[in-house]
């Protein structure tokens, strides 16, 4: 799976990055940070499509805050990187 997380307002995009790393228990899940479009990139390897909301809720429970995100489950809805990013981003808004 792979979601974008953005970045929340007055918040430095490396340093959301970590405080998001940290809550990760998978060594295979890494987190990219995307500073121009002030967003993180999330790749959750292995990870069910129906698990992957659950894992934000989970990481959004540690950090005691509500995030704004957009997830895309692949191979399922694709595996073309720029389609499951501009997927992911039109789901962010939603």
């Amino acid at each position: 799976g792979f979601a974008l997380i953005a970045v929340p307002e007055k918040q430095k995009t490396d340093a959301f990055r970590r405080e998001i790393q940290k809550c990760l228990f998978r060594a295979s899940d890494a987190v990219y940070a995307l500073e121009a479009e002030k967003l993180l990139a999330l790749v959750m390897d292995d990870c069910k499509k129906e698990d992957a909301p659950k894992l934000i809720k989970r990481i959004e429970g540690k950090i005691k805050r509500q995030l704004q995100f957009g997830v895309v489950s692949c191979p399922d809805e694709g595996t073309e990187p720029e389609a499951l990013f501009h997927l992911a981003l039109s789901r962010l808004n939603q």
